[in-house]
């Protein structure tokens, strides 16, 4: 009998002892970027289209024009540089219809008859049509490379845009976008097609600098992915003047980042604060093991608000249009550790929703992305151990400088600019930016995280 009552006694005691053991839990925090693109295959349609109308002539008068050189760069690289194995290339002349050609045939747009109308091969194309050429890939991958000067019959860049929009730039065609090569060239010729009256000027650039001559743009619509390994190869080709120091290069997408950022380092914390390598209130024992989590522990009788400056590395992706840190939004995850479930769960307190401020994005150097965390330890009412993850989301992009100082107005005879240029550039960005917002999308660009014990 006796035996039996220590027998009871000690399973007790050891039930007793186990309840005391705080519960270990491993926090996670995912940095990964979402993955929504299908693997590319070795094999692609990349169709080239040139501008074939009067308008472009200009350009080759001058045989090693820029223009000139920009055609046999492109003849080269999109022939034997892609990073697919089994492209097949396609070759069409643009005017009021789309005229399939040879890559022979492609490489004299870098002579006056593939324009003027005075070779039977190259028939005369009165206006550029340029909307007729973005239709979608029949089937697997397409990438379409328009070279042009953007006059548009009746100057409409509106329907060129609503076309990338219906074909491209959409929730169906995850991973799609579009990019711009944007250069000047030598020209002497006439500049037809401006304006909705459709007016038209000669234009020489003999003696000008080069910020006066001529624009031409290289419009490239399809995967994200091979439109900036290509334009990678652009930026190489700058940097080592075999493409213009001048030419501007841009991807419309809806993709930003390389990678999440995320919180790194050990920033300066308030002497309220401690940063311990792991909390434990009892309940609950965490470790973080090398995760980028931030482990704050704050005084029970703590009520004040706790500011934490951060910098950190952000990685945009290379051509993407800069982001607008004014307009970066947050959205919250909450968890709080049950006692009795011994887990952690979803929390909508909003208290707690209020419990963790970040503002007063920067983007310094566009290398970091500097911020402020507010912590607020009133609204932990209650001691425990809490996780936050804080997910950093665009809503705006910026434009660059050069759209305003390569537009010109409506009435403008300037033929270093370009009509409607601004117009339509936006149009592309306002598009990239209501996908971006779109349901089903997130534009997230940084998760943050934070586990806080209020004691």
């Amino acid at each position: 009998m006796i035996r039996f009552r220590w027998l009871i006694l000690a399973i007790a005691t050891f039930l007793l002892l186990v309840a005391c053991i705080p519960k270990s839990v491993n926090l996670t925090c995912d940095t990964s970027l979402p993955n929504t693109q299908p693997p590319p295959s070795d094999k692609i349609t990349i169709a080239i289209y040139v501008d074939g109308t009067p308008s472009m002539e200009g350009y080759v008068k001058n045989t090693t024009s820029r223009y000139v050189q920009t055609i046999e760069l492109l003849n080269s690289i999109l022939a034997t540089a892609g990073k697919r194995s089994q492209p097949t290339l396609q070759y069409y002349r643009l005017g009021t219809t789309i005229q399939p050609i040879t890559r022979e045939q492609f490489r004299q747009a870098q002579l006056p008859k593939f324009y003027d109308g005075s070779n039977p091969n190259f028939p005369l194309q009165s206006v550029s049509q340029i909307e007729a050429a973005i239709t979608p890939p029949d089937e697997g991958d397409k990438l379409s490379v328009i070279i042009t000067d953007l006059y548009q019959k009746e100057a409409d860049t509106t329907l060129l845009s609503q076309k990338i929009k219906e074909n491209y730039l959409n929730s169906q065609r995850q991973g799609y976008a579009v990019g711009i090569l944007a250069s000047k060239s030598e020209f002497n010729g006439t500049i037809y097609d401006v304006g909705i009256g459709g007016d038209k000027f000669p234009y020489n650039t003999e003696g000008k600098e080069p910020e006066k001559w001529h624009p031409f743009y290289v419009i490239f619509i399809g995967p994200e992915t091979d439109i900036a390994y290509y334009f990678d190869k652009f930026a190489k080709l700058r940097e080592e003047e075999d493409l213009p120091k001048d030419s501007q290069l841009v991807i419309f997408s809806t993709s930003i980042v390389s990678q999440l950022t995320h919180i790194e380092g050990s920033p300066q914390l308030p002497s309220q604060l401690n940063s311990p390598l792991s909390l434990n209130d009892g309940n609950v024992a965490v470790e973080i093991n090398n995760e980028p989590i931030e482990l704050l522990e704050i005084d029970k009788n703590a009520s004040e608000e706790f500011p934490i400056e951060y910098s950190v590395p952000f990685k945009q992706l290379s051509h993407t249009l800069p982001i607008e840190s004014n307009s970066i939004a947050t959205k919250i995850q909450i968890q709080t550790f049950d006692t009795f479930d011994k887990e952690f769960k979803q929390s909508t307190d909003p208290q707690l929703e209020k419990a963790i401020e970040i503002s007063e994005w920067k983007l310094s150097n566009s290398q970091n992305l500097d911020f402020t965390t507010k912590i607020k330890s009133s609204n932990f009412q209650q001691p425990g151990v809490y996780f936050f993850q804080v997910e950093a989301l665009v809503k705006d992009l910026q434009e660059p400088s050069w759209w305003k100082d390569w537009n010109s107005s409506e009435n403008s005879q300037d033929g270093s600019k370009t009509h409607n240029l601004l117009k339509f550039l936006g149009e592309l960005k306002t598009i990239t930016i209501d996908l971006m917002n779109s349901e089903g999308n997130k534009s997230i660009i940084g998760r943050f995280c934070y586990g806080i014990q209020k004691n």
